[in-house]
């Protein structure tokens, strides 16, 4: 494992603020990428999913983790996007 996936690592008993914000937003942008819905309860779910022992913030402060990582969580980011024509 290198370092920066030992530094991200989602099995780590003890995390930071900034760990579980960087946690998150890897988990929007795989969403993202996948083209599936990408909002907080979105990201929240597969956190559960993926781990259910996983301390989980609140819907808000997932969506303030995403905003100070400039992410947007309207949901449906590029689905909105692709209907309406623009990418």
């Amino acid at each position: 494992m290198n370092q920066r996936q030992q530094n991200f690592d989602i099995t780590r008993p003890h995390r930071s603020r900034h760990d579980i914000a960087q946690i998150m937003v890897m988990i929007w942008w795989r969403l993202y990428n996948s083209e599936l819905p990408c909002s907080p309860e979105a990201v929240a779910a597969n956190v559960l999913e993926e781990d259910p022992n996983f301390p989980i913030p609140s819907l808000r402060t997932i969506s303030r983790m995403l905003a100070e990582n400039e992410v947007p969580n309207d949901g449906y980011y590029r689905m909105e996007k692709r209907r309406n024509g623009w990418g």
